[in-house]
């Protein structure tokens, strides 16, 4: 009966790692694409962002072990059954549940080290993910508040002219002020030169 679990439980396991592996890489691709720019803009160093990373994936945890036990179960028996193996263990009067004992053992410590991190870990590990969200969100605010230097061109259709404004900056205060809830601080500066003929 251990020779039985044990190969059972080594099938499962090597499927267990390819899935969970394949989910976390799936996860960490869609935590780059959304926030790898937004933590190059905030100036953060490359440790940092890996950091960020790497806690965003065990912040993760909880919810990719139960998905990849689940479903490394459901690849495990549908290889074993259809190699025919389910059908001569049962032969020998062994039930599913003798069969799959070891993997009722490895569902119960998975379930008690899920709640274990969940109630110990992880809220420290959101609350660090937080601050840096927390950042970057302060720095895109701070970006909000632009400045624009180029030129720009004016058509002026009546004098046939092609007029050209150098030096345009524009200086405006997003966030409105908290006391009156209005905008204000807005300051719009440029130059025009020397107007171009149109003909």
């Amino acid at each position: 009966m251990y020779l039985i679990n044990n190969y059972i439980f080594r099938q499962w396991f090597s499927c267990f790692i390819y899935v969970l592996g394949f989910l976390a890489v799936l996860f960490v691709c869609q935590g780059i694409y959304n926030f790898l720019l937004d933590l190059l803009r905030a100036g953060e160093s490359l440790a940092s962002i890996v950091q960020y990373f790497v806690i965003d994936l065990f912040v993760l945890l909880p919810i990719l072990l139960p998905v990849s036990f689940f479903l490394s179960i459901l690849i495990t028996f549908l290889g074993l059954q259809r190699s025919g193996q389910i059908t001569a263990l049962k032969s020998f009067g062994l039930s599913l549940f003798q069969i799959s004992i070891s993997l009722w053992i490895v569902a119960v410590v998975l379930s008690l080290f899920i709640l274990f991190i969940s109630s110990s870990l992880i809220t420290k590990l959101v609350e660090r993910n937080f601050d840096y969200k927390e950042k970057i969100n302060l720095q895109n605010n701070q970006n909000e508040i632009t400045e624009i230097s180029e030129t720009l061109t004016f058509e002026n259709f009546n004098s046939r002219r092609l007029w050209f404004i150098e030096d345009f900056n524009y200086e405006g205060l997003v966030a409105p002020n908290p006391a009156t809830g209005v905008t204000t601080g807005m300051l719009i500066q440029f130059k025009v030169i020397e107007p171009f003929s149109m003909g």
